[in-house]
Protein backbone atom coordinates (compact mmCIF):
# COMPACT_ATOMS: atom_id res chain seq x y z
CA UNK A 1 0.00 0.00 0.00
CA UNK A 2 2.76 2.46 0.90
CA UNK A 3 4.59 1.78 -2.35
CA UNK A 4 1.44 2.14 -4.47
CA UNK A 5 0.52 5.44 -2.78
CA UNK A 6 4.00 6.77 -3.46
CA UNK A 7 3.66 5.83 -7.13
CA UNK A 8 0.23 7.45 -7.34
CA UNK A 9 1.59 10.61 -5.72
CA UNK A 10 4.40 10.78 -8.28
CA UNK A 11 2.06 10.28 -11.24
CA UNK A 12 -0.37 12.90 -9.89
CA UNK A 13 2.52 15.35 -9.46
CA UNK A 14 3.65 14.77 -13.04
CA UNK A 15 0.04 15.29 -14.18
CA UNK A 16 -0.09 18.59 -12.28
CA UNK A 17 3.12 19.72 -14.01
CA UNK A 18 1.77 18.64 -17.40
CA UNK A 19 -1.28 20.90 -17.18
CA UNK A 20 0.49 24.31 -17.34
CA UNK A 21 2.83 22.96 -20.03
CA UNK A 22 -0.13 21.85 -22.15
CA UNK A 23 -2.01 25.12 -21.63
CA UNK A 24 1.13 26.98 -22.69
CA UNK A 25 1.55 24.87 -25.84
CA UNK A 26 -2.11 25.35 -26.80
CA UNK A 27 -1.89 29.11 -26.22
CA UNK A 28 1.33 29.29 -28.25
CA UNK A 29 -0.39 27.40 -31.06
CA UNK A 30 -3.41 29.72 -30.84
CA UNK A 31 -1.18 32.80 -31.17
CA UNK A 32 0.56 31.31 -34.21
CA UNK A 33 -2.77 30.53 -35.88
CA UNK A 34 -4.11 34.01 -35.00
CA UNK A 35 -1.11 35.64 -36.67
CA UNK A 36 -1.63 33.48 -39.77
CA UNK A 37 -5.34 34.34 -39.96
CA UNK A 38 -4.75 38.06 -39.39
CA UNK A 39 -2.12 38.08 -42.15
CA UNK A 40 -4.48 36.27 -44.54
CA UNK A 41 -7.31 38.73 -43.82
CA UNK A 42 -4.97 41.68 -44.39
CA UNK A 43 -4.15 40.37 -47.86
CA UNK A 44 -7.47 38.97 -49.11
CA UNK A 45 -10.21 39.66 -46.56
CA UNK A 46 -12.80 36.97 -45.88
CA UNK A 47 -11.62 34.82 -48.80
CA UNK A 48 -8.11 34.86 -47.38
CA UNK A 49 -9.43 33.90 -43.95
CA UNK A 50 -11.33 30.92 -45.36
CA UNK A 51 -8.29 29.74 -47.32
CA UNK A 52 -6.04 30.09 -44.25
CA UNK A 53 -8.46 28.13 -42.05
CA UNK A 54 -8.72 25.40 -44.66
CA UNK A 55 -4.94 25.19 -45.13
CA UNK A 56 -4.17 25.05 -41.40
CA UNK A 57 -7.16 23.13 -40.01
CA UNK A 58 -5.73 19.60 -40.24
CA UNK A 59 -2.35 20.53 -38.75
CA UNK A 60 -4.08 22.53 -36.02
CA UNK A 61 -6.26 19.53 -35.14
CA UNK A 62 -3.28 17.18 -35.09
CA UNK A 63 -1.30 19.56 -32.87
CA UNK A 64 -4.16 20.02 -30.39
CA UNK A 65 -4.71 16.24 -30.34
CA UNK A 66 -1.01 15.62 -29.67
CA UNK A 67 -0.95 18.15 -26.81
CA UNK A 68 -4.15 16.81 -25.22
CA UNK A 69 -2.74 13.29 -25.47
CA UNK A 70 -0.17 14.17 -22.79
CA UNK A 71 -2.47 14.77 -19.78
CA UNK A 72 -4.96 12.10 -20.90
CA UNK A 73 -2.18 9.52 -21.12
CA UNK A 74 -0.74 10.46 -17.72
CA UNK A 75 -4.20 10.32 -16.15
CA UNK A 76 -4.74 6.93 -17.80
CA UNK A 77 -1.53 5.71 -16.17
CA UNK A 78 -2.80 7.05 -12.84
CA UNK A 79 -6.14 5.21 -13.18
CA UNK A 80 -4.37 1.99 -14.16
CA UNK A 81 -2.04 2.23 -11.16
CA UNK A 82 -4.98 3.01 -8.88
CA UNK A 83 -6.96 -0.07 -9.91
CA UNK A 84 -3.84 -2.22 -9.85
CA UNK A 85 -3.32 -1.28 -6.22
CA UNK A 86 -6.90 -2.24 -5.29
CA UNK A 87 -8.60 -5.57 -4.85
CA UNK A 88 -11.46 -6.54 -7.16
CA UNK A 89 -13.89 -6.27 -4.25
CA UNK A 90 -13.07 -2.53 -4.05
CA UNK A 91 -13.63 -1.69 -7.72
CA UNK A 92 -17.24 -0.60 -7.23
CA UNK A 93 -16.17 1.79 -4.47
CA UNK A 94 -13.48 3.35 -6.65
CA UNK A 95 -15.91 3.73 -9.54
CA UNK A 96 -18.59 5.28 -7.30
CA UNK A 97 -16.02 7.73 -5.94
CA UNK A 98 -15.00 8.58 -9.52
CA UNK A 99 -18.60 9.36 -10.54
CA UNK A 100 -19.28 11.43 -7.42
CA UNK A 101 -16.01 13.33 -7.80
CA UNK A 102 -16.65 14.04 -11.48
CA UNK A 103 -20.17 15.33 -10.72
CA UNK A 104 -18.98 17.59 -7.91
CA UNK A 105 -16.11 18.76 -10.09
CA UNK A 106 -18.48 19.81 -12.89
CA UNK A 107 -20.68 21.75 -10.48
CA UNK A 108 -17.73 23.40 -8.77
CA UNK A 109 -16.14 24.32 -12.10
CA UNK A 110 -19.31 26.11 -13.24
CA UNK A 111 -19.42 28.05 -9.96
CA UNK A 112 -15.73 28.98 -10.16
CA UNK A 113 -15.91 30.07 -13.82
CA UNK A 114 -18.96 32.24 -13.16
CA UNK A 115 -17.36 33.80 -10.10
CA UNK A 116 -13.70 34.17 -11.07
CA UNK A 117 -13.51 33.57 -14.83
CA UNK A 118 -10.59 31.90 -16.60
CA UNK A 119 -8.07 32.33 -13.73
CA UNK A 120 -10.51 30.58 -11.40
CA UNK A 121 -10.76 27.62 -13.76
CA UNK A 122 -6.97 27.24 -13.93
CA UNK A 123 -6.69 27.65 -10.16
CA UNK A 124 -9.18 24.83 -9.56
CA UNK A 125 -7.39 22.48 -11.99
CA UNK A 126 -3.94 23.05 -10.48
CA UNK A 127 -5.02 22.99 -6.84
CA UNK A 128 -7.13 19.82 -7.16
CA UNK A 129 -4.38 17.92 -8.98
CA UNK A 130 -1.57 18.81 -6.59
CA UNK A 131 -3.89 18.37 -3.60
CA UNK A 132 -4.55 14.82 -4.83
CA UNK A 133 -0.82 14.20 -5.09
CA UNK A 134 -0.35 15.57 -1.57
CA UNK A 135 -3.12 13.32 -0.23
CA UNK A 136 -1.34 10.21 -1.50
CA UNK A 137 1.99 11.54 -0.20
CA UNK A 138 0.58 11.90 3.31
CA UNK A 139 0.53 8.12 3.65
CA UNK A 140 4.33 8.09 3.62
CA UNK A 141 4.64 11.37 5.50
CA UNK A 142 7.83 13.33 5.83
CA UNK A 143 9.39 15.21 2.95
CA UNK A 144 7.37 13.44 0.22
CA UNK A 145 4.47 15.76 1.05
CA UNK A 146 6.54 18.89 0.50
CA UNK A 147 7.00 18.60 -3.28
CA UNK A 148 3.30 18.54 -4.37
CA UNK A 149 2.39 21.06 -1.67
CA UNK A 150 5.03 23.54 -2.86
CA UNK A 151 4.19 22.97 -6.54
CA UNK A 152 0.48 23.40 -5.86
CA UNK A 153 1.06 26.65 -3.98
CA UNK A 154 3.37 27.92 -6.73
CA UNK A 155 0.91 27.07 -9.51
CA UNK A 156 -2.02 28.61 -7.65
CA UNK A 157 -0.03 31.79 -6.95
CA UNK A 158 1.18 32.03 -10.56
CA UNK A 159 -2.41 32.11 -11.83
CA UNK A 160 -2.84 35.42 -10.03
CA UNK A 161 0.04 36.92 -12.03
CA UNK A 162 -1.29 38.63 -15.21
CA UNK A 163 1.90 37.93 -17.19
CA UNK A 164 1.90 34.23 -16.33
CA UNK A 165 -1.83 34.03 -16.99
CA UNK A 166 -1.37 35.52 -20.49
CA UNK A 167 0.91 32.58 -21.35
CA UNK A 168 -1.90 30.11 -20.57
CA UNK A 169 -4.98 31.90 -21.93
CA UNK A 170 -5.73 31.53 -25.65
CA UNK A 171 -7.21 34.63 -27.29
CA UNK A 172 -9.28 34.65 -30.49
CA UNK A 173 -7.98 36.87 -33.34
CA UNK A 174 -9.44 40.33 -32.74
CA UNK A 175 -10.55 41.07 -36.31
CA UNK A 176 -12.22 37.69 -36.61
CA UNK A 177 -13.94 38.28 -33.28
CA UNK A 178 -15.24 41.57 -34.70
CA UNK A 179 -15.94 40.06 -38.16
CA UNK A 180 -13.71 42.82 -39.51
CA UNK A 181 -12.56 40.67 -42.42
CA UNK A 182 -12.01 43.56 -44.83
CA UNK A 183 -10.46 45.85 -42.17
CA UNK A 184 -13.20 48.41 -42.71
CA UNK A 185 -13.21 49.55 -39.07
CA UNK A 186 -10.93 50.04 -36.10
CA UNK A 187 -11.52 47.53 -33.29
CA UNK A 188 -10.54 47.71 -29.61
CA UNK A 189 -11.29 45.08 -26.97
CA UNK A 190 -12.45 46.92 -23.85
CA UNK A 191 -13.33 43.98 -21.58
CA UNK A 192 -13.47 40.19 -21.57
CA UNK A 193 -14.65 37.45 -19.23
CA UNK A 194 -14.91 33.66 -19.35
CA UNK A 195 -17.96 32.11 -17.70
CA UNK A 196 -19.80 28.81 -17.78
CA UNK A 197 -21.59 29.79 -21.02
CA UNK A 198 -18.81 31.23 -23.15
CA UNK A 199 -16.00 33.73 -23.45
CA UNK A 200 -17.59 37.17 -23.84
CA UNK A 201 -15.74 40.32 -24.87
CA UNK A 202 -16.87 43.92 -25.34
CA UNK A 203 -15.58 45.43 -28.59
CA UNK A 204 -15.57 49.11 -29.53
CA UNK A 205 -15.78 49.43 -33.33
CA UNK A 206 -15.37 52.57 -35.46
CA UNK A 207 -16.06 52.66 -39.19
CA UNK A 208 -12.91 53.99 -40.85
CA UNK A 209 -14.79 55.77 -43.65
CA UNK A 210 -17.86 57.22 -41.91
CA UNK A 211 -16.67 57.49 -38.31
CA UNK A 212 -19.73 55.59 -37.06
CA UNK A 213 -19.17 53.92 -33.72
CA UNK A 214 -20.87 50.97 -32.13
CA UNK A 215 -20.09 48.55 -29.32
CA UNK A 216 -20.89 44.84 -29.28
CA UNK A 217 -20.47 41.95 -26.89
CA UNK A 218 -18.88 39.13 -28.90
CA UNK A 219 -19.21 35.56 -27.67
CA UNK A 220 -16.62 32.80 -28.06
CA UNK A 221 -14.67 33.43 -31.31
CA UNK A 222 -17.34 35.79 -32.65
CA UNK A 223 -20.07 33.14 -33.03
CA UNK A 224 -22.56 35.37 -31.23
CA UNK A 225 -23.03 39.13 -30.95
CA UNK A 226 -25.08 41.39 -28.69
CA UNK A 227 -25.25 45.07 -29.64
CA UNK A 228 -24.85 47.71 -26.97
CA UNK A 229 -27.85 50.03 -27.45
CA UNK A 230 -27.42 53.79 -27.65
CA UNK A 231 -28.63 55.72 -24.63
CA UNK A 232 -32.40 55.07 -24.42
CA UNK A 233 -33.10 58.81 -24.26
CA UNK A 234 -30.78 59.64 -27.19
CA UNK A 235 -31.64 59.98 -30.86
CA UNK A 236 -31.60 56.85 -33.02
CA UNK A 237 -28.32 56.23 -34.85
CA UNK A 238 -28.16 57.71 -38.31
CA UNK A 239 -28.22 55.20 -41.19
CA UNK A 240 -24.95 56.48 -42.62
CA UNK A 241 -22.26 53.84 -42.26
CA UNK A 242 -22.07 50.07 -42.20
CA UNK A 243 -22.13 49.81 -38.41
CA UNK A 244 -25.15 52.04 -37.80
CA UNK A 245 -26.85 50.30 -40.71
CA UNK A 246 -26.48 46.97 -38.92
CA UNK A 247 -27.84 48.45 -35.72
CA UNK A 248 -30.74 50.13 -37.54
CA UNK A 249 -31.98 46.72 -38.70
CA UNK A 250 -33.06 46.22 -35.08
CA UNK A 251 -35.25 49.32 -35.37
CA UNK A 252 -36.77 48.09 -38.63
CA UNK A 253 -37.75 44.90 -36.84
CA UNK A 254 -39.24 46.90 -33.96
CA UNK A 255 -41.45 48.85 -36.36
CA UNK A 256 -42.70 45.54 -37.78
CA UNK A 257 -43.57 44.21 -34.30
CA UNK A 258 -45.32 47.36 -33.11
CA UNK A 259 -47.33 47.96 -36.29
CA UNK A 260 -49.47 44.97 -35.26
CA UNK A 261 -50.45 46.82 -32.09
CA UNK A 262 -48.42 44.70 -29.68
CA UNK A 263 -48.44 46.21 -26.19
CA UNK A 264 -47.02 43.36 -24.11
CA UNK A 265 -43.76 42.05 -25.61
CA UNK A 266 -41.29 39.33 -24.61
CA UNK A 267 -37.73 39.47 -26.00
CA UNK A 268 -35.66 36.28 -25.75
CA UNK A 269 -31.85 36.42 -26.23
CA UNK A 270 -32.16 40.05 -25.14
CA UNK A 271 -28.42 40.68 -24.77
CA UNK A 272 -27.96 44.03 -23.04
CA UNK A 273 -31.30 45.41 -24.24
CA UNK A 274 -30.73 46.75 -27.76
CA UNK A 275 -34.03 45.41 -29.14
CA UNK A 276 -35.85 46.40 -25.96
CA UNK A 277 -34.76 50.02 -26.40
CA UNK A 278 -35.79 49.98 -30.08
CA UNK A 279 -39.21 48.48 -29.25
CA UNK A 280 -39.78 51.04 -26.52
CA UNK A 281 -39.09 53.86 -28.98
CA UNK A 282 -41.51 52.47 -31.50
CA UNK A 283 -44.14 52.05 -28.78
CA UNK A 284 -43.64 55.62 -27.60
CA UNK A 285 -42.96 54.26 -24.11
CA UNK A 286 -46.43 52.68 -23.85
CA UNK A 287 -45.45 48.96 -24.09
CA UNK A 288 -44.67 46.51 -21.33
CA UNK A 289 -41.41 44.85 -22.38
CA UNK A 290 -39.70 41.86 -20.74
CA UNK A 291 -36.24 40.72 -21.84
CA UNK A 292 -34.54 37.42 -20.99
CA UNK A 293 -30.76 36.93 -21.19
CA UNK A 294 -28.69 34.10 -19.70
CA UNK A 295 -25.22 35.69 -19.57
CA UNK A 296 -25.31 37.58 -16.29
CA UNK A 297 -21.70 38.89 -16.46
CA UNK A 298 -22.50 40.58 -19.76
CA UNK A 299 -25.68 42.14 -18.36
CA UNK A 300 -23.91 43.33 -15.21
CA UNK A 301 -21.06 44.85 -17.23
CA UNK A 302 -23.50 46.53 -19.60
CA UNK A 303 -25.43 48.08 -16.74
CA UNK A 304 -22.24 49.14 -14.98
CA UNK A 305 -21.15 51.35 -17.85
CA UNK A 306 -21.14 49.56 -21.19
CA UNK A 307 -24.64 50.76 -22.05
CA UNK A 308 -25.34 54.41 -21.16
CA UNK A 309 -28.64 55.15 -19.50
CA UNK A 310 -29.71 51.50 -19.29
CA UNK A 311 -30.17 51.58 -15.52
CA UNK A 312 -32.67 54.43 -15.81
CA UNK A 313 -34.39 52.55 -18.63
CA UNK A 314 -34.71 49.35 -16.61
CA UNK A 315 -35.89 51.20 -13.51
CA UNK A 316 -39.14 51.95 -15.28
CA UNK A 317 -41.92 49.66 -13.95
CA UNK A 318 -42.98 48.43 -17.40
CA UNK A 319 -39.43 47.43 -18.45
CA UNK A 320 -37.76 44.23 -17.12
CA UNK A 321 -34.51 42.51 -18.09
CA UNK A 322 -34.32 39.14 -16.36
CA UNK A 323 -31.17 37.01 -16.20
CA UNK A 324 -32.40 33.47 -16.89
CA UNK A 325 -32.31 30.68 -19.43
CA UNK A 326 -35.13 31.07 -21.96
CA UNK A 327 -36.35 27.48 -21.49
CA UNK A 328 -36.45 27.79 -17.72
CA UNK A 329 -38.10 31.23 -17.87
CA UNK A 330 -40.92 30.00 -20.12
CA UNK A 331 -41.46 27.03 -17.83
CA UNK A 332 -42.29 29.24 -14.84
CA UNK A 333 -43.72 32.36 -16.49
CA UNK A 334 -47.56 32.48 -16.34
CA UNK A 335 -47.92 35.57 -18.57
CA UNK A 336 -49.15 35.83 -22.16
CA UNK A 337 -47.71 38.27 -24.68
CA UNK A 338 -48.91 40.08 -27.79
CA UNK A 339 -45.51 39.48 -29.39
CA UNK A 340 -42.55 37.21 -28.63
CA UNK A 341 -39.28 38.13 -30.32
CA UNK A 342 -36.46 35.61 -30.65
CA UNK A 343 -33.79 38.24 -31.10
CA UNK A 344 -30.83 37.89 -33.43
CA UNK A 345 -27.85 36.80 -31.34
CA UNK A 346 -25.26 36.85 -34.07
CA UNK A 347 -25.12 33.17 -34.97
CA UNK A 348 -25.11 31.58 -38.41
CA UNK A 349 -27.63 29.17 -39.90
CA UNK A 350 -25.99 26.08 -38.42
CA UNK A 351 -26.97 27.13 -34.90
CA UNK A 352 -30.65 27.40 -35.81
CA UNK A 353 -30.61 24.00 -37.54
CA UNK A 354 -29.28 22.27 -34.44
CA UNK A 355 -25.99 21.18 -36.02
CA UNK A 356 -24.16 23.28 -33.42
CA UNK A 357 -25.00 22.61 -29.79
CA UNK A 358 -25.27 26.19 -28.61
CA UNK A 359 -27.26 27.53 -25.68
CA UNK A 360 -30.09 28.77 -27.89
CA UNK A 361 -30.51 25.50 -29.75
CA UNK A 362 -33.57 24.36 -27.75
CA UNK A 363 -35.54 27.47 -28.70
CA UNK A 364 -35.66 26.31 -32.34
CA UNK A 365 -37.22 22.91 -31.56
CA UNK A 366 -40.82 21.76 -31.84
CA UNK A 367 -41.12 21.56 -28.05
CA UNK A 368 -39.95 25.14 -27.65
CA UNK A 369 -42.53 26.44 -30.11
CA UNK A 370 -45.27 24.59 -28.24
CA UNK A 371 -44.18 26.51 -25.15
CA UNK A 372 -43.99 29.80 -27.05
CA UNK A 373 -47.50 29.35 -28.46
CA UNK A 374 -48.84 28.77 -24.96
CA UNK A 375 -47.45 32.17 -23.96
CA UNK A 376 -49.20 34.06 -26.79
CA UNK A 377 -52.46 35.96 -26.66
CA UNK A 378 -55.06 34.70 -29.22
CA UNK A 379 -53.89 37.24 -31.81
CA UNK A 380 -50.26 37.11 -30.71
CA UNK A 381 -47.20 37.14 -32.94
CA UNK A 382 -43.91 35.20 -32.84
CA UNK A 383 -40.99 36.83 -34.64
CA UNK A 384 -37.66 35.13 -35.39
CA UNK A 385 -34.91 37.53 -36.26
Amino acid sequence: RRDSNAALARVATVLGLAYPVCFFLLTLSSEHVNATLEGAMAVDGLAGLIDAIRDNLVWRMLWVGAVLFIPYFIFGVFIAALFKSAGESEYHQYYAADLIGASLGCILFVIVLDSFGYPGGLFLIFVCTFAGAAAFSMVRGGRTLIVPAVLGFAAASAVLNPHFLSLLEPEPPLNQLARNYERTYQVDQKWRFWNAQSRVAMLAMEDRSSGDRVSVYAHEDGAGWAYVPPAPDAASPSPGGSLSGLQNSSHDLSRFVTMYGAKRILVLFAGVGSDMVALDRQCGGRCTITGVEINHQMVEHGLAGGSPGMRRFLDRPEITLEVAEAREFLGRDPNRYDAILLSWWGAGTSHYLGTSGMLAQFMYTKQAFESLLQHLTPDGLIVLY
